[in-house]
C-alpha cells in the first residue's frame, strides 16, 4: 500500500486570498494553534479520497516515509540541503488521518510496529512523502 501525502495545504479564506501552507516543523513552532489545527484538518480532508479505496490496515507494520524535498538553488547553483526531521509533523498529521478515516484503531505502540523516515531526493516539480506499509 502507497498514500501520497502532501507537503503543503491550501487553507480557502473567506475575505482574503487563499493561504498555501508548507507542513514542517518551523510552521508548527511558529503558527497560531488554531491555524494548525485548520492546516491538520486540510490534510486530513485531502487524504480522505485515497484512503477511501484502502481496505483497514493488518497491523502491525512497518510505517515508512520517504520524502520528496522541492529543493532551492543557492546562488553557487547547488542544491539547498534539507532537515529530514523537519518533516516529523507530516507523519503526525498521516497516523491521525489514518485514524481518523478508519484505517488503523490508534495510532500508537500496540499498533505501530516501527515508522522509518528515508530521504528520496529532489523533486521540483512535485514535492511530497510517501507513505508504504512493510511486514
Amino acid at each position: 500500500m502507497k498514500l501520497v501525502l502532501p507537503l503543503h495545504v491550501t487553507l480557502e479564506r473567506k475575505t482574503k486570498s487563499d493561504k498555501k501552507i508548507s507542513i514542517n516543523k518551523n510552521i508548527e513552532r511558529n503558527t497560531h494553534y488554531a491555524v494548525l489545527n485548520a492546516v491538520k484538518q486540510q490534510f486530513t480532508d485531502d487524504l480522505k479520497d485515497q484512503c477511501s479505496k484502502l481496505d483497514p490496515i493488518q497491523l502491525p507494520k512497518i510505517f515508512v516515509f520517504t520524502f520528496y524535498g522541492k529543493g532551492y538553488k543557492k546562488a553557487d547553483n547547488a542544491t539547498k540541503v534539507m532537515d529530514l526531521d523537519n518533516f516529523s509533523i507530516v507523519i503526525k498529521f498521516t497516523l491521525d488521518a489514518l485514524v481518523k478515516h478508519n484505517l488503523i484503531p490508534e495510532d500508537n505502540v500496540h499498533y505501530i510496529q516501527s515508522i522509518r523516515m528515508e530521504w528520496g531526493g529532489f523533486d521540483y516539480e512535485n514535492p511530497r512523502a510517501e507513505l508504504t506499509l512493510l511486514d
